[in-house]
């Protein structure tokens, strides 16, 4: 598996990998991003951040994607409902459009999981803004 953060501050030499990464999820291998505000590597594939926000996710119609066997869908909300605390932004693009959508915030137009094809070959990367910290419900801090 391959996870990409932090993508605006990739360098050159790092976005020139691209078609090698490509090739790695066309052969089976798994490219996940993680949320970023931006994206500028159209060299892996083509989709855009928006800057839609929100403090619940909700799957598409369907059956649910792999990413999201054993996750109760009700751990995907803010209970305090401020925005933006979930998902920190949507996406959208041709890449998006062509993809597996997963998960949406607010609207099903606004996509925030998609697994979408990479630019070359026959692979595709999985995108989620989910902005998640802590996912271990036997963990609890203690109280202070």
């Amino acid at each position: 598996m391959v996870l990409v953060w932090n993508p605006a501050k990739l360098s050159e030499q790092e976005q020139e990998s691209a078609a090698a990464l490509s090739g790695f999820a066309a052969e089976g291998g798994r490219i996940v991003v993680l949320p970023t505000n931006s994206w500028r590597w159209p060299g892996l594939c083509d989709v855009e951040v928006d800057g839609m926000s929100g403090s619940r996710v909700f799957p598409y119609e369907g059956p649910l994607h792999s990413s999201l066997r054993g996750i109760d869908l009700e751990c995907l909300k803010r209970w305090n409902g401020l925005p933006g605390t979930v998902a920190a932004a949507s996406l959208t693009g041709p890449g998006v459009e062509s993809g597996k959508r997963v998960l949406w915030v607010r609207e099903p137009k606004h996509t925030v999981v998609t697994e979408v094809p990479a630019a070359t070959g026959d692979g595709s990367v999985l995108f989620s803004q989910l902005d998640l910290r802590h996912c271990d419900g036997s963990k609890r801090p203690a109280n202070r």
